[in-house]
């Protein structure tokens, strides 16, 4: 019975084991930071700050009050930040940390990849964040602008998409025979050609007629079907 007193007595007098330090990464650094600068200033639109380092680690030991930050500097012409950053009223050693704020845009992509032939519908198209720096010119930003479009090369799932690199659906093929509709208010005429261009619907095409040989310039209402332009 005394040994049981004894070795409780040991264990209330035993000093509890300290806890161990909290890592925080560059991400939690990055937001610390981009809360602090919007306390500032007013940043437009939705941005986020990338870290030069973001492999950087801080270990914020126990009862250490969040971080604290000292001499940060913003510069909302080229988006860098910098400032020296230590483990909250714990007085100890930190460290500098450098990077830069990014203006966010969102943006139409595809949602799988594309080959060239097939028609993007509302299914394919999905949205993307990324640093408006990193969109590409003439990159489109609408899912109108993917949507009923063909790649003209194959593109890949989850990137920016250049208008460039779409197209209106193929309707006719050049050299294949097509259905030539010439329409005026007093007559509606059908006849066969074959096209010399090939084109989507609404774009115009040169065909020349299979009886007369005759080039005329046709606008693509359809698959294998063209209007003939008449000019009064």
């Amino acid at each position: 019975m005394r040994f049981l007193a004894t070795l409780l007595l040991f264990a209330a007098a035993a000093p509890a084991a300290a806890a161990p330090p909290r890592t925080i990464g560059a991400d939690e650094l990055a937001a610390a930071l981009l809360d602090r600068i919007e306390a500032r200033q007013s940043i437009v639109g939705e941005a986020r700050l990338d870290l030069d380092n973001p492999s950087l680690r801080m270990a914020l030991p126990d009862g250490a009050a969040g971080i604290d930050v000292e001499g940060l500097t913003y510069d909302p012409r080229s988006g860098r930040v910098a400032a020296y950053v230590a483990p909250g009223g714990q007085g100890g050693d930190g460290m500098r940390v450098t990077g830069r704020v990014r203006h966010i845009v969102e943006v139409a992509v595809l949602a799988r990849p594309m080959a060239p032939g097939e028609t993007i519908g509302a299914g394919d198209v999905a949205r993307l964040q990324l640093a408006a720096d990193r969109l590409p010119q003439g990159a489109v930003t609408e899912a109108g602008e993917l949507v009923g479009k063909t790649p003209r090369r194959t593109l890949r799932p989850s990137e920016p998409v250049r208008a460039a690199d779409l197209q209106v659906p193929l309707m006719v093929k050049r050299n294949e025979l097509v259905t030539l509709t010439v329409e005026t208010p007093a007559l509606l005429l059908t006849a066969q050609a074959k096209a010399l261009d090939e084109g989507g619907k609404g774009a115009t095409i040169r065909v020349v007629n299979s009886k007369s040989g005759r080039v005329l310039d046709a606008v693509v209402t359809g698959p294998g079907a063209a209007v003939v332009l008449v000019r009064n």
